[in-house]
């Protein structure tokens, strides 16, 4: 690679930006050009995945494009929900052969759901309200489920005093979001292959290694794959760890 591209990074429901602090000035000294954005979705009820897609696509990606910027996509946990469907034709190659500036030069899943509606697929509302019970509490009038607030769910290996900061600073999520579903996987264009990455997290509880491994599986394209010995936030408890894992990825991809 001539040049280091640029990376955007997205945490998952109820996360702010500001969770990737640890994380980001580790891939700036590696070379990168590193931004971090919260969805549109976190605080903010009755937004859909579909809301969420556009503002990647259109908000946060395409400025970056329009200054022929070349960009690495990094997305946990929810985030890979939205980040399917807005990826598709961003691929710098296909943005090339249209006359168009920039784009995605890679796409990384950090533990993050491949499939629509976080994982729960084509069911019927009430049994995704039911699954979506395990994460935390749902208001149905408010369109907002707030998280679970013990420590061991997200953070059980995050040290006791980040946990509870970050958890702190955790916002109710749009149901809506989590209820609406997604019909197109720009990941499973051609244009991916061999730049496009899933890092598994061993000790994850909200997404088990066993549904990691079944998402990569059933995803109907091929994954580079590394695994990290963390919980759900290696961001928080790893972020070493996770910033030479991106790198060696990224230095791996095939543009």
């Amino acid at each position: 690679m001539a040049s280091k591209p640029d990376i955007v990074f997205l945490p998952g429901a109820w996360h702010s930006a500001n969770c990737l602090d640890k994380v980001v000035p580790l891939l700036t000294a590696k070379g990168y050009t590193t931004y971090a954005h919260t969805v549109k979705s976190v605080g903010v009820p009755h937004v859909t995945v579909q809301d969420d897609a556009a503002y990647i696509r259109d908000e946060i990606l395409e400025p970056l494009f329009q200054k022929d910027r070349r960009v690495i996509l990094v997305v946990h946990s929810y985030a890979g929900t939205p980040a399917a469907p807005a990826i598709k034709q961003l691929h710098v190659k296909d943005r090339k052969a249209k006359g168009q500036p920039g784009g995605l030069v890679g796409i990384i899943y950090v533990t993050s759901y491949l499939f629509s509606s976080a994982g729960f697929g084509a069911v019927e509302r009430e049994a995704k309200i039911q699954g979506l019970g395990t994460f935390g509490s749902i208001n149905i009038e408010e369109d907002l489920i707030y998280p679970r607030e013990d420590l061991e769910f997200f953070y059980g290996d995050v040290d006791e005093e980040m946990a509870k900061a970050t958890l702190s600073t955790l916002k109710p999520h749009s149901l809506s979001a989590l209820l609406t579903d997604i019909e197109e996987y720009g990941y499973r264009e051609a244009s991916y292959g061999g730049c496009r990455a899933y890092i598994k997290c061993l000790k994850d509880t909200p997404i088990p290694i066993m549904f990691q491994n079944h998402m990569i599986e059933s995803s109907g394209v091929t994954w580079e794959t590394r695994e990290l010995d963390t919980g759900h936030s290696p961001f928080l408890s790893q972020p070493e760890q996770l910033s030479s894992t991106i790198n060696e990825l990224i230095q791996g991809f095939k543009i």
